[in-house]
């Protein structure tokens, strides 16, 4: 806007630039608001309660997953909770995987948050005590039911924040508070903090890290023609930052 006018300005279309001195304030995040990591052992507590909780009667297995997966992948809680049966894939080499997208989807309401948000995550099998046989059965039990376009957590309803809300609104209002005494600054979104924070203390590659979070790495020569770092070798990273809190779950 402020170019348009400097523009006009010049080319005598205007006498004065009303924009000049005008600045747009944008307002500091509230310490209230902002997110932590957290901690081992609070993301084991927290873990062990949604698996408890996930098996009442009244409650479904995404109780659970969502969290779990959000836990070891350190994706947002909607990429998660919009995964369809098809997103879940295995390479040659054995290396189970989430496909974060919203490309060529069946599902309405399917969003990712920007382009460098399409990728793929492997699933380490017993980090903070993931079983990944069981899940895979889920997955296999939904194919078998319904094919590869529905989604993975039956009864997951798209509202105004995406397919995540009914989880989020779950965990912070109810899960959290029951396991946490002390949760200033944590909330569902504290996962990707927290797999974040643990890639840095881990000395993981910053291209790695970028692949795992979904990040762009600010180079046009890696966002644009850079090959995908392959899923098999990114398992071995995600299971040496596991290693020391397999079975914590």
């Amino acid at each position: 806007m402020a170019a348009v006018f400097k523009w006009a300005v010049r080319n005598d279309l205007i006498k004065k630039n009303m924009t000049e001195g005008l600045e747009l304030k944008v307002p500091q995040r509230k310490s209230s608001e902002a997110h932590n990591a957290f901690s081992t052992e609070q993301v084991g507590q927290l873990l062990v309660a949604a698996k408890a909780y996930s098996q009442k009667t009244s409650s479904k297995p995404y109780h659970y997953y969502v969290t779990a997966l959000a836990a070891i992948t350190g994706a947002r809680l909607n990429e998660v909770a919009q995964l369809q049966v098809k997103d879940v894939r295995t390479t040659e080499a054995g290396t189970v995987y989430i496909h974060i997208n919203e490309v060529d989807s069946s599902l309405p309401g399917k969003s990712i948050k920007n382009a460098y948000s399409d990728h793929c995550v492997p699933l380490v099998d017993g980090a903070y005590g993931f079983v990944l046989a069981d899940f895979m059965t889920l997955i296999e039990a939904r194919r078998n039911a319904d094919g590869n376009d529905v989604m993975v957590f039956d009864g997951l309803l798209l509202m105004k924040n995406g397919y995540g809300e009914q989880v989020s609104k779950w965990f912070n209002r109810t899960l959290l508070p029951k396991i946490l005494a002390d949760r200033s600054g944590l909330a569902s979104h504290s996962f990707r903090h927290t797999v974040a924070t643990k890639l840095k203390q881990h000395g993981v590659k910053l291209a790695y890290a970028q692949a795992l979070m979904g990040h762009s790495s600010g180079s046009i020569t890696y966002d644009r023609y850079a090959k995908e770092v392959e899923v098999d070798r990114l398992v071995n990273v995600m299971a040496d930052v596991y290693k020391e809190i397999k079975g914590n779950g």
